[in-house]
């Protein structure tokens, strides 16, 4: 009789898994290297695109802004608001009215507040000053300061500039990201600030905060758009500043004809 060699499978032993394989430094560090790699690549990518979208948001609000001083000329027989009121409506400007003693800003109650709807005048995301100067308020663009100082009256709603004057609305600037400068620090500091100067004041107060020397500006024509700051090649006709002190902070100019006397973008020409 012969034996059988099978055996039972009960008494097999089962075979054993590899034991797992550990990393060895190298590789660990290869992989934290490749990681950190990434992450520089793009991090710049990700903080381009978040910038983008403040850009176009302020872009965005500009023009609702816009349409609000438009709006305003509409109701006054083709005028555009001054830069503050008097008679009955003390402290109220064409952004808010403001209360000194508890730093708030009332953007209903300013010259144009009932025409504002969703427009936001402290509505720029980029908008990071050094300072910031309950002298002016919390606002974050520039009024053409000529627009704002022609041709008034001395009524409680105070009345400029009548529309049809301005020869070129397309290229003629209402507001824009706007920034001042407190000279009195040193180094000198921005902080926010309602006016927009006309480039032969020698005020630099447009505000490159987007992407790199970029600033918004809304139009009277209705439009908004972004345009490159302009900085002079010297400081000969700058007030009190210098052209590396204003790239430093990104502030310069509203400027098409690279000639610091000329206003082609601010009055009736």
């Amino acid at each position: 009789m012969s034996v059988s060699s099978h055996i039972p499978l009960a008494l097999t032993s089962p075979r054993q898994p590899d034991a797992a394989r550990a990393f060895t430094l190298i590789e660990l560090l290869v992989v934290i290297s490749i990681i950190a790699l990434l992450i520089a690549i793009l991090l710049p990518a990700l903080a381009g695109a978040r910038e983008a979208g403040r850009s176009a948001s302020c872009l965005s609000n500009t023009r609702q802004v816009n349409t609000a001083f438009l709006a305003f000329s509409v109701d006054y027989k083709n005028r555009m608001p001054s830069f503050s009121t008097g008679g009955k409506y003390p402290d109220a400007y064409w952004y808010g009215r403001v209360d000194w003693t508890n730093e708030i800003l009332y953007m209903g109650e300013g010259i144009i507040g009932r025409y504002l709807g969703k427009g936001n005048v402290s509505g720029c995301d980029s908008a990071l000053y050094d300072v910031m100067d309950w002298s002016t308020g919390p606002v974050d663009y520039g009024y053409n300061r000529f627009m704002a100082t022609q041709e008034g009256n001395d009524s409680d709603i105070r009345t400029a500039a009548i529309v049809d004057h301005f020869l070129d609305p397309i290229n003629t600037c209402v507001i824009y990201d706007a920034t001042g400068f407190v000279r009195s620090s040193d180094p000198p500091q921005t902080e926010a600030s309602p006016y927009g100067w006309q480039t032969s004041t020698g005020k630099a107060s447009l505000h490159g905060r987007h992407n790199g020397h970029v600033a918004n500006v809304a139009w009277l024509d209705g439009h908004s758009s972004n345009t490159a700051v302009y900085y002079p090649a010297d400081s000969s006709a700058l007030k009190s500043s210098s052209v590396d002190e204003l790239k430093s902070k990104h502030r310069g100019f509203l400027d098409i004809d690279n000639d610091m006397s000329t206003d082609e973008l601010y009055d009736y020409e």
